[in-house]
């Protein structure tokens, strides 16, 4: 029987919601190209994308997409960041959008860009419940448009890996982070830190609606509790990230470069021989650094891990296409399917894990 890999697409900032949008089409744009690079590369015209769950299937592995969508709201009783950045927009050019933008298409335009860009990232690093991040972990945990990582730990020999853009890669690195921190020199002898913000509804009344939806959906589990961090740890393969900012985000915590050599406390967390992380980024593409330089000023913890950065060249339109454009790219495909095609030769030997052990 073929082993099961799940691969979780993570939109990054800005992304436009349409109307009865599921998820960001973009994702199935990578998919297929994805699918066709493993024809190429397998010389089997037999591999295609199943209709009904997104799988590709191969006669050793079987390849799942999980999908998220962080711009949808948690429930009908929890705004969304995008109500609350549309909420901002609308109030405070209330008078002007009658006025002053009137006919000046240009210039509502960029202050919609600044919102809805700038407005992620804020909602992102700001220190309260933070419904993106918690957003993200319940869509790929319960499963949104299909199965989840608390079926995947049922399956046994079952793998994931993570693709992620933009800010997507940042909430993706701050999860692996938190589930492979014990591994961190810099960590050692200090508590593991939650990845979910505690609630604290003393402090944060509005808390009370995320508790609300917990006793209706049941207690959503931290990635980073004692039963199943030690799972999630095991299962995990390869980190895709495209057009990242994590170096642009490494300057949240002082302690990495407010120092006589900075950065040389920084952690990656995808270590071990049988995992690896790809990062993709255009020089045009202005939040998107290379990072195997950077993680390399921690060679004594870094330096046997796989970190490659692959530069491409998103052609377009100027300054958008070069952050966008990694979803149509063929080299990324291709690179992806490189190393899946890895996991066929590497079978996962992990026992399927019944659900009340983790519940």
């Amino acid at each position: 029987m073929p082993q099961k890999h799940y691969l979780v697409f993570i939109h990054g900032m800005g992304e436009p919601q349409l109307p009865n949008q599921i998820y960001d089409p973009s994702f199935d744009e990578l998919w297929k190209r994805t699918a066709q690079a493993l024809r190429q590369q397998t010389q089997s015209d037999a591999i295609k994308i199943n209709p009904t769950n997104g799988m590709i299937q191969m006669p050793e592995v079987e390849y799942f997409p999980i999908h998220t969508n962080w711009h949808m709201k948690l429930d009908e009783t929890i705004p969304s960041v995008t109500d609350a950045e549309k909420v901002l927009f609308d109030k405070s050019y209330r008078d002007a959008q009658t006025n002053q933008f009137q006919g000046n298409f240009i210039q509502r335009k960029a202050h919609e860009f600044a919102t809805f860009f700038l407005g992620d990232v804020t909602a992102y690093v700001s220190p309260d419940v933070n419904l993106i991040r918690r957003t993200v972990w319940e869509q790929i945990w319960r499963g949104y448009d299909c199965l989840g990582f608390e079926e995947m730990l049922q399956e046994e020999g079952a793998t994931y890996s993570i693709i992620a853009h933009s800010l997507g890669s940042v909430i993706a690195f701050d999860y692996l982070h938190h589930i492979f921190q014990d591994q961190d020199p810099f960590m050692q002898g200090k508590p593991i830190k939650p990845f979910l913000p505690r609630q604290n509804l003393q402090e944060r009344p509005e808390d009370r609606r995320v508790d609300e939806t917990q006793r209706e959906k049941g207690v959503l589990p931290d990635p980073t509790s004692d039963l199943i961090r030690p799972l999630l740890q095991e299962r995990f393969r390869y980190f895709f990230t495209l057009g990242s900012p994590i170096g642009l985000f490494m300057l949240r915590n002082g302690t990495l470069w407010m120092d006589s050599t900075p950065f040389s406390h920084i952690f990656n967390p995808v270590q071990g021989c049988d995992r690896g992380w790809y990062n993709f980024y255009d020089r045009m593409d202005l939040v998107a650094y290379p990072l195997k330089n950077l993680f390399d000023c921690n060679n004594q913890a870094n330096g046997a891990c796989v970190l490659e950065d692959v530069r491409v060249r998103n052609w377009g339109i100027p300054l958008k296409d070069s952050h966008v454009g990694y979803w149509k790219k063929q080299a990324v495909a291709q690179k992806i399917a490189e190393q899946l095609l890895l996991l066929g030769q590497k079978p996962s030997t992990s026992p399927a894990v019944p659900a009340l052990m983790y519940r």
